[in-house]
């Protein structure tokens, strides 16, 4: 037994979970180097067996004790020209230890790439078909952690293509981002709504919700696609925005 199993068993150890369940979240676990990720994905893995806050609780515990585990080095990828440093980083998502993938496939992530590349993106959305649940995990944390205008509508189909994944967390986890999403276009609807009959904002001025807020300075950056609006709402929203 590893000693990250050993950890895990006795951090949830009162909440007498099977073996089944503890071998699932330690391979959902495994490779895990970021606090933040461990805290992000366990509450879910938890969420058949005790409530939120507990499972929050279990996540600060757990993460605490990851400096003292003996965690497996993954892929570092050498330094290339840098001609083929996008091929070299694509190369590195096809290795055969799905650990190797999920390493390279981080470092693709938004956060880390701060410019547009195509090829990129590209192969993070092939990679929704990945084998490995932990692979396809990343890849769904890269969609959901922005993308580019004009990759927006490939994205979301990416995500709406994985809600019946065979993974239960990749499942609950792309139920929770489709609600999200279906969430954001009714207030785009209703702000785009009362713009192109009043042409005003200030039924959101005061005491507005922070998503209605949020997608109305989407609406005045045209942010959103114009190809899902109709054109009188955008003709509408150009001669209003100032």
């Amino acid at each position: 037994m590893t000693r990250f199993k050993e950890k895990v068993i006795a951090t949830f150890s009162h909440l007498s979970l099977d073996d089944d369940t503890l071998n699932y979240i330690v391979f959902m676990l495994e490779g895990m180097t970021d606090p933040s990720e461990v805290a992000e994905v366990l509450p879910t893995l938890l969420a058949d067996h005790c409530d939120e806050a507990e499972a929050k609780r279990l996540s600060r515990q757990l993460v605490r004790s990851l400096p003292e585990l003996d965690r497996k080095d993954e892929a570092c990828i050498a330094p290339s020209p840098a001609s083929s440093v996008i091929q070299d980083f694509i190369e590195a998502t096809r290795a055969v230890n799905p650990m190797d993938r999920k390493a390279a496939l981080r470092e693709l992530c938004p956060c880390h790439v701060l410019r547009n590349v195509p090829e990129f993106w590209d192969r993070i959305i092939d990679m929704a078909n990945d084998p490995d649940a932990r692979v396809r995990y990343q890849v769904l944390h890269n969609l959901c952690d922005g993308s580019p205008k004009d990759r927006e509508e490939d994205v979301i189909e990416t995500i709406e293509r994985m809600h019946n994944d065979e993974n239960k967390l990749i499942r609950r986890r792309v139920h929770q981002v489709n609600g999200a999403i279906i969430i954001i276009q009714l207030k785009k609807y209703q702000v785009l709504t009362h713009y192109r009959y009043t042409g005003n904002r200030s039924h959101l001025e005061d005491g507005a919700s922070r998503v209605e807020n949020k997608m109305l300075s989407y609406v005045i950056g045209h942010v959103i696609l114009e190809a899902k609006l109709e054109p009188s709402v955008f003709q509408c929203l150009r001669r209003t925005k100032n």
